[in-house]
This record gives C-alpha cells, sequence and structure tokens, in this order.
C-alpha cells in the first residue's frame, strides 16, 4: 500500500509526504554436500515501510530548481547476501537479518546563471545500518557474521556529483559544446562474511573514490559528433568483495 499527500504551494513549489509498505517475496538456497548446522536452506520475505518527506521548487524563469527530500527506512527480516563455510568452500546464500533501518537525505539541485550553462549538484547521505545480529529470528548461529550496528553491504554513506556542461553556437544550425563531472563516493562495506570478521575483526571494506569524467562535442544539423574522457584520473573504484 502507498500513500502520498501533496501540496502545491504555487505554480512552481510543492511540498510532499510518502508513506509506503512493501516485500521482497522469499526462496529456497542451493545446499551444498554436509552443511554446517543452522545452514540456511531458505530464506523468507522482508517488509520495508519508507517515510519520505520532500520539496520540489523552481524559480520562473528557471534559472534555478531544487528537489530535495529526507526518508526513513524501516525493515523487518532484511533480505541480504552473505557467505557461509562449507566442507566444499565458502557458498553464497540469501538469508535474513531481523532488523535494519536507512535514514537519509536526497538533494539535486540545477543551476543555469547564464545562457547556455547548466550545472547540476547531486547529493546523497545514507546511514544504512542493522538494529540485529543476523541471526535467524528463531535464534541460531550467526552464520554470516552481521552485528547490531554495522553498515548495510554496498551501502556508502556518501555520495555526491557535479556537473557543468556549456553549449554555445558556432553558426547557423551548429552549436558546440563541453562538460565534465566529479563523483565522489565514500567507502563502504563488501558482504557480510563471518569467517573474514573473525580473522580480521571486521567486515571487508571498500575503499571510497572519485571520478572524473570530460566531454565535449560539436552539432552540425543531423550530424553530432563527440569525444569523451573518462575516469580521467585513472581511480580504482572497487565495487565488490568476497572473501
Amino acid at each position: 500500500w502507498s500513500v502520498s499527500p501533496r501540496f502545491e504551494i504555487n505554480d512552481r513549489t510543492v511540498v510532499y509526504a510518502r508513506v509506503a509498505k512493501g516485500y521482497r517475496p522469499g526462496g529456497p538456497n542451493f545446499i551444498p554436500p554436509n552443511p554446517p548446522a543452522g545452514y540456511p536452506s531458505e530464506f523468507s520475505a522482508d517488509t520495508l515501510i519508507s517515510y519520505e518527506v520532500g520539496l520540489r521548487a523552481e524559480t520562473p524563469e528557471r534559472t534555478f530548481s531544487l528537489d530535495a527530500s529526507v526518508y526513513y527506512l524501516d525493515w523487518s527480516d532484511i533480505l541480504i547476501l552473505g557467505l557461509v563455510d562449507t566442507p566444499a568452500g565458502p557458498v553464497g546464500v540469501n538469508t535474513n537479518g531481523q532488523d535494519a533501518s536507512s535514514v537519509g537525505v536526497e538533494l539535486t539541485a540545477i543551476a543555469r546563471p547564464i545562457a547556455g550553462l547548466t550545472m547540476t549538484l547531486n547529493f546523497a547521505y545514507n546511514d544504512a545500518k542493522l538494529l540485529d545480529d543476523t541471526v535467524p529470528s528463531g535464534g541460531g548461529t550467526n552464520l554470516t557474521g552481521g552485528y547490531d550496528g554495522d553498515q548495510l553491504p554496498y551501502a556508502p554513506k556518501l555520495n555526491t556529483s557535479l556537473a557543468a556542461d556549456y553549449e554555445w553556437s558556432i553558426g547557423d544550425d551548429a552549436a558546440a559544446w563541453v562538460g565534465g563531472n566529479v563523483q565522489i563516493v565514500s567507502e563502504q562495506p563488501g558482504g557480510f562474511n563471518a569467517a573474514y570478521r573473525a580473522a580480521f575483526g571486521g567486515p571487508i571494506i571498500l575503499p571510497g573514490y572519485m571520478n572524473v569524467d570530460l566531454r565535449a562535442g560539436v552539432r552540425f544539423g543531423g550530424v553530432t559528433v563527440s569525444a569523451y574522457a573518462r575516469n580521467l584520473t585513472n581511480e580504482l573504484a572497487l565495487i565488490s568483495a568476497g572473501a
């Protein structure tokens, strides 16, 4: 179910709220030979209730626009991917934690200070964490090694980017443009792994990174020629890890 009221302050400003509930279905897991005690042969559905309040606004000339929101996500039986050590080696399993939450802020601001120039800021802060150890709801062994207060896997707290593009006329029915963007992503944990935690005293951590892209091009009528450079600084961005 979902409830989403909105209030239009004027033609260019809207305040809204949203409360919704949803779920992801459960299912079976692969079972290796001689699984350890408590191995999760299946996983249950998880449920989520989200609460969000936001604002959308722009100036009459559209030189500036803003889309901002704050949210709180309340998870029950959160579905997570973990690794379980078995006699056949580590096996990836879908399993359930108990409770988790996510509190965050998202913002997109677009400015057009002069003709042809567009600047865009995207900012996201997300504090997503477990509220219980990842043990079966009926009790048992913490096979995947997640603990109360752990940051959720692959959920960086900060993800922000700034982009700028400038376009100008170079003749009848012809234009050129240049642009670029910078993205910054904070460190984030990898998947839960009890064996890695026992050996190193904590979860797998993927370092943060910064990515820089540049682009340019020309357009003549219906023909466009463009060039780009992605990851200009050759940054190594780790996005997945296991052990």
